[in-house]
């Protein structure tokens, strides 16, 4: 609490200890600084500059989960005081989650317009989420191009004519070189088609994923199910004990379920053009299943539809 009483005596205390570590931070002596902050606090609790400087040095020990912890404490303490902001950001930065990074510098420059440090805090988070968000794809798409891919691209006759192409057979060696140009060569539907063909799975391209952009089936494929309903009248209910229950899968395959569920997630904000959130939902169902070759293809939709390729 920022108004509860502090005699002179404790601030003072409180202040030399914030001297003392200080200099073991300084000096790469974490622990011992940690130590000192949190001495001071017991001296003095409202203290904001204390809380900051403790998260510096969790941070720097890479225990950033009690760096944002004291970030908080900042923020309660000061809340027009940028430096909370700042620490909150760079742990979560570090933490790889972007998205609250990000949230916390936002909120940061609201309390504080015009404050370079978090503006540049800023920038650094959307290009880390950029970068994650590229390197994930390339990740997985990277191997697609090792190998013997050009025969299979060459005997599939969707890619065979790519193949007269010089210059487009070049960018597919510097591809499979260096997959990072996988990402920046996606504004190319050539690129989009090999990257189907060599996946073994039919990607929307340009237009954007299947997945994501579907509305509902064919009115021919619902044809075909209605003789499966009426069939299904005519056979006996499954038992109870036959079905399997959501207690009894496998963590592999509540993480499976989970992905699916995260997909569908993002599915909804691709059609609203919402695509930052579609990317979060896409990435956090890749992690959760990430032989799911359709969250990658998802998320390269995402990355063309917002033309980052150029960036």
């Amino acid at each position: 609490d920022s108004n509860m009483e502090v005699s002179a005596e404790n601030k003072e205390k409180a202040l030399q200890k914030k001297t003392e570590g200080n200099a073991a931070l300084g000096a790469g002596k974490l622990d011992e600084a940690i130590k000192i902050y949190t001495e001071g606090i017991t001296f003095d609790p409202t203290n904001h500059v204390l809380f900051s400087n403790r998260s510096a040095a969790y941070a720097k020990k890479e225990q950033y989960q009690k760096a944002v912890d004291d970030a908080d404490k900042v923020i309660a303490l000061n809340p027009a005081w940028p430096r909370g902001y700042s620490r909150k950001g760079t742990a979560l930065y570090f933490m790889q989650d972007f998205d609250a990074a990000e949230d916390a510098y936002k909120v940061g420059l609201e309390k504080c317009p015009g404050d370079q440090a978090l503006a540049k805090g800023l920038g650094d988070v959307m290009k880390g989420k950029q970068n994650a968000q590229a390197g994930a794809i390339n990740a997985i798409f990277g191997p697609l191009f090792q190998g013997d891919f050009y025969t299979k691209l060459k005997l599939h006759p969707k890619t065979a004519p790519f193949l007269n192409d010089p210059a487009f057979v070049t960018l597919l060696n510097k591809m499979a070189q260096n997959p990072g140009l996988i990402g920046q060569n996606l504004q190319d539907p050539r690129v989009m088609s090999c990257v189907s063909v060599l996946s073994g799975m039919g990607m929307g391209g340009p237009g954007g994923p299947p997945q994501a952009a579907e509305e509902s089936k064919p009115k021919e494929d619902a044809q075909k199910e209605e003789p499966k309903k009426e069939e299904a009248k005519t056979q006996p209910a499954k038992s109870e004990e036959a079905e399997e229950k959501p207690e009894n899968l496998t963590e592999g395959e509540k993480n499976k379920a989970e992905a699916l569920a995260q997909k569908q997630k993002g599915n909804e904000h691709y059609k609203k053009k919402e695509f930052e959130e579609a990317m979060r939902f896409y990435t956090a169902a890749s992690k959760l299943d990430p032989t799911n070759m359709v969250f990658l293809s998802n998320m390269a939709a995402v990355l063309f539809e917002q033309k980052k390729y150029t960036e």
